[in-house]
């Protein structure tokens, strides 16, 4: 005879003794029916607590709860093994793994995968990649969905932020490294949006990036880090027919930039500020950058020397001309011969660069009374409306620009100098003398502490040396090497004489936006995996969990427990 028979043999002739037992004791037929009823009850719980019914069971399946997943738990199916990843909040019961590999070695026969929440970690992608992945996603949190901005810019320019966010009514603000509010700006209605800053000082800075609701609470923040750096020293040659608002906030501006500028300024006939002559040497000439003349000044000029000018801007020189008024008709038919389509107009015009400038309040500019309608010359900065306020034509190896904005020291005395300096700082890069840059690998990608960052581009000694000094040697294979940084901050990489600066966020900054990218690729595995040919499903049966059995089997018993000691009533 087997176990279970021998078992239920012994359970059936104690539950008839009881039952028995029960019979004799009480006198009531209600009592006796109660107490062999409970009799019946706790042997069949008892064996049920020894042999469990078995149930349905997937051995090729596998719930798995990943951080932030566990409002999603109970939408997981019944059935299959489960496991928690780290930082998951899972019940006590529920098997915890360092990472998804463990949990497919100790599960091996898994080919799919059903996900309490919307990601998984970047650690767990590439092994999940093999299999078929069904997310069981909850509500995502509002926060930052993706920012893209300047990680390197010169000192004096402008920088700009943006990306989208999920949460309505919202506002995005940015920070300076002292925590100043530099800009700030309404959501749009799509969820994105645009904020800027000036690059003052050369050197390593961290912005903050905040998202406040309608009550102007925080919800998200993310770091910003920015490398500055101090850009070439320009030399400029500067020639104007007479003092303007415009010219001394231009000067003061390039002064405070580090530019080196040789002028002439025109105060009445024969009179003047600087050296006029020694500008047309051809050797002063090759070693400026860049030279700017106004219509007067240009005016001014002997053939002899235009001639001598643009000899210079054939050879590489940059050529900023200034439109500050009606132009004469010669120097309209001289600047037009150079590849500008103009046109002169009455009188100075309204000019709206609030689009091209990111101005969070209007402000109205004036134009120069001349219209560039077309040609050869390529925009570099137009007005809200369309009209081109500055073009550039290219000339041999130099580049010749013409402006008609009078008043863009508005931007100055409205205590927005940041700005004022990134445009113009960009209108001279695009005419000065071509430099070749130093060369430079493109800024590493921000990571995270305690996440995998791919370095490339390596020699054999190549190293990283932490935010408090530790270095950490980096292991070199096909040029490339994986670091797991420990800390936040910056940090560098040490690679012969070269450092090149990187930023690890802390583990809580920017968490929105690791988790929606995190969640943008797993639903990339899992749509990859829905054309995938699924097997048959590896069915099986499992014993069901004992302890709801062990309460049914105490129940009865204990109560049987307390009916044998409670004194026998009198017959």
């Amino acid at each position: 005879m087997s176990a279970p028979m021998l078992v239920a043999a012994a359970l059936a002739l104690a539950t008839l003794m009881g039952i028995w037992r029960s019979l004799r004791r009480e006198t009531g037929v209600k009592a006796r029916l109660l107490w062999s009823a409970m009799s019946l009850l706790s042997a069949a719980a008892f064996w049920l607590l020894l042999y469990p019914p078995q149930r349905a069971w997937r051995e090729d399946a596998l719930n798995v709860i990943v951080p932030g997943g566990d409002a999603a738990v109970s939408s997981l199916p019944s059935g299959q093994s489960i496991v928690a990843l780290p930082g998951a909040d899972a019940p006590a019961r529920v098997e915890r793994v360092p990472d998804l590999a463990t949990a497919l070695r100790r599960h091996p026969q898994v080919r799919e995968l059903d996900i309490a929440g919307d990601h998984l970690p970047l650690r767990d992608r590439s092994v999940a990649a093999a299999l078929r992945l069904r997310l069981h996603s909850a509500a995502e949190a509002p926060g930052f969905r993706d920012l893209h901005w300047t990680q390197r810019s010169a000192a004096g320019q402008q920088w700009f932020v943006g990306g989208g966010v999920s949460a309505e009514d919202a506002t995005v603000e940015l920070r300076d490294p002292a925590g100043a509010l530099v800009d700030a700006v309404a959501v749009e209605s799509g969820g994105r949006f645009s904020l800027s800053a000036p690059a003052r000082i050369a050197g390593l800075a961290r912005f903050e990036l905040n998202l406040l609701d309608a009550r102007k609470q925080r919800i998200d923040s993310a770091s910003l880090p920015l490398e500055v750096e101090s850009g070439i020293a320009l030399s400029a040659i500067v020639q104007a027919g007479a003092p303007s608002p415009e010219l001394k906030y231009w000067r003061r501006w390039a002064s405070d930039a580090g530019m080196r500028i040789d002028s002439h300024i025109a105060l009445s006939d024969g009179l003047g500020v600087g050296d006029a002559s020694a500008m047309f040497d051809p050797a002063a000439l090759a070693a400026a950058d860049f030279a700017v003349f106004d219509e007067r000044s240009w005016l001014a000029l002997a053939p002899a020397q235009k001639a001598t000018l643009l000899a210079a801007v054939d050879q590489g020189l940059g050529l900023l001309l200034r439109a500050s008024g009606p132009p004469d008709a010669g120097v309209l038919a001289e600047w037009s011969a150079l590849g500008f389509a103009l046109a002169s107009e009455g009188s100075a015009v309204s000019a709206s660069i609030d689009g091209a400038l990111s101005l969070r309040e209007h402000l109205d500019f004036r134009a120069a009374p001349l219209s560039i309608t077309g040609g050869s010359a390529a925009p570099l900065l137009s007005d809200d409306h369309g009209r081109v306020l500055i073009a550039a034509v290219s000339r041999g190896q130099g580049r010749i620009a013409l402006s008609t904005l009078l008043d863009s020291f508005q931007l100055v005395l409205r205590g927005d100098a940041g700005r004022y300096g990134g445009l113009w700082g960009r209108l001279i890069a695009e005419v000065a003398r071509p430099r070749q840059p130093a060369m430079r690998r493109s800024p590493i990608p921000v990571g995270w502490v305690g996440e995998r960052q791919v370095l490339c581009d390596l020699g054999d000694q190549a190293r990283v040396i932490s935010a408090s000094g530790a270095e950490t040697r980096l292991i070199v294979s096909e040029r490339c090497a994986a670091y797991w940084p420990e800390e936040a901050g910056w940090h560098r990489l040490a690679d012969g004489d070269a450092r090149e600066p990187f930023y690890v966020r802390a583990s809580g900054d920017a968490e929105s936006l690791r988790n929606h990218r995190d969640r943008v690729a797993t639903q990339a595995l899992a749509s990859a995996g829905e054309s995938t040919v699924a097997a048959s499903p590896v069915a099986g049966r499992r014993p069901m969990d004992r302890w709801p059995l062990l309460l049914l089997w105490l129940l009865p018993t204990a109560l049987l427990w307390w009916r044998e000691r409670r004194p026998l009533s009198p017959r």
